[in-house]
């Protein structure tokens, strides 16, 4: 898995994998040195997870959730279980900003508006 996130990451860029734990000390600590910091997690549990280990952040990208028992489609090959949308919505209730892209470089869907879609359903 560590391998699968190093491939993930644009070229040029230093990867670190740690555990949501790990993650959660290490990126807290204040370093001059770190001006943009990208992390790459394996599901909305994992955001919410580290959001509310403290460390905060104003937008999520999501991509790439694959579908699946108790999933349904909710942008081009995005899927999410209802656990998962809530999670979402959550967040975005805190003031994180969630777009979903499936390929760098399409046009990217607000989560906010999907929300006020999937509720129609």
């Amino acid at each position: 898995m560590q391998e699968v996130m190093r491939l993930a990451a644009p070229p040029g860029l230093v990867v670190d994998v740690y555990s949501v734990d790990a993650a959660i000390q290490t990126l807290s600590q204040e370093t001059q040195n770190r001006s943009t910091t990208m992390l790459l997690m394996r599901s909305p549990q994992v955001a919410r997870r580290l959001y509310e280990g403290g460390l905060t952040y104003s937008a999520l990208n999501v991509g790439g959730i694959g579908s699946g028992p108790g999933r349904r489609n909710i942008f081009k090959n995005i899927a999410a279980s209802d656990e998962e949308i809530a999670i979402m919505k959550d967040l975005m209730d805190r003031g994180v900003r969630i777009t979903l892209l499936t390929v760098p470089g399409e046009k990217s869907k607000e989560f906010a508006d999907l929300y006020a879609e999937l509720k129609r359903k």
